[in-house]
């Protein structure tokens, strides 16, 4: 499972926050979001 976390910094910069279940994270621009799904959904 993938945690998407949409808090201050979407509001600010368009960033999510994403979190994964091994305890990586990254924080990337929103237009970015279907790289960072395929990234996490290979791993």
């Amino acid at each position: 499972p993938l945690n998407i976390i949409i808090g201050k910094n979407y509001i600010e910069n368009e960033e999510v926050e994403l979190l994964a279940r091994n305890g990586q994270s990254s924080t990337n621009p929103i237009n970015d979001i279907k790289t960072i799904l395929d990234f996490f959904k290979s791993q």
